[in-house]
């Protein structure tokens, strides 16, 4: 069952601006950074970064990557690769400076250049504002969805990204990034 402590905490690194809210005082009692949250009180200072594992009411697993914007970096090469031990294809906005490619980074996270879904029509990163990433290693099949961009200028903001098993409609996704360019960067990083 997913506990509220979780998605409090989580919230908490976020910072998201809550415009009304109601918390059942039984749900307070036991969830302080949500408390904290609807009061407009967040994490400042170290930590930086938070993981939590929820698991729903019909017993799916997820993982929550939450960063504060003192965290300063790429959340996912910064933080989500590097936890989940695997390297990502991501998929955001990148319409200001584009994160550099961190080639000593022991795993490498790769930027989307064209998405093709189904029998639709192939189409560039820039028409599309989803934010996700997918594991690059079809053995360990996992789906993230965030709510940041992957641009420089949003290093300072806060973000998170919820990691699911999710895998099947998105791996078709994930396989029609742009192999070719790809290729050329894992090559310009001494990688295959």
């Amino acid at each position: 069952m997913v506990k509220s402590e979780n998605v409090g905490t989580a919230l908490f690194y976020n910072h998201p601006k809550i415009y009304s809210s109601s918390l059942p005082t039984d749900m307070a009692a036991e969830n302080a950074n949500l408390q904290k949250v609807i009061g407009k009180k967040y994490q400042i200072g170290p930590p930086f970064t938070h993981t939590a594992e929820l698991v729903s009411a019909g017993g799916n697993s997820f993982s929550v990557f939450a960063k504060t914007g003192e965290f300063n970096k790429d959340l996912y090469d910064g933080f989500v690769a590097p936890q989940l031990g695997i390297p990502l294809l991501v998929e955001t906005w990148r319409r200001g400076s584009e994160v550099k490619l961190q080639c000593r980074a022991k795993f490498l996270v790769l930027d989307a250049q064209d998405i093709k879904v189904g029998e639709a029509k192939q189409f560039k990163y820039t028409r599309d504002h989803s934010k996700f990433a997918v594991s690059s290693n079809e053995s360990i099949p996992f789906t993230c969805i965030g709510d940041i961009n992957r641009m420089s200028e949003v290093h300072r903001h806060e973000g998170v990204v919820m990691r699911a098993q999710l895998f099947d409609p998105v791996t078709s996704l994930a396989q029609k990034f742009s192999t070719r360019h790809h290729r050329s960067l894992r090559r310009a990083c001494g990688q295959r």
